[in-house]
């Protein structure tokens, strides 16, 4: 059986002065926020090492799309007619 959260049977009090809870913390424990804004961290998901294979890559994916949208209208006309 699993053991419930430690303050399992209390609502929070959205008024309450005292300071937020982590999750999975000890109920003596708080969080730490840092000040100002976070770092930055563009260079993690979006690496740009060769820009002109993804811009080639792009185009491509522009044009497959297009086409597509072509075929779907097409399609639709017919129905309509």
């Amino acid at each position: 059986m699993l053991a419930p959260p430690p303050c399992a049977g209390t609502a929070p009090n959205p008024f309450d002065p005292a300071p937020i809870r982590c999750l999975n913390s000890t109920p003596t424990s708080t969080c730490s926020f840092s000040a100002g804004p976070p770092d930055f961290t563009a260079g993690w998901w979006l690496p740009l090492f060769n820009v002109s294979r993804q811009m080639v890559l792009a185009v491509l994916i522009c044009m497959v799309d297009i086409c597509e949208s072509i075929s779907i209208a097409k399609a639709l006309a017919r129905v309509n007619k």
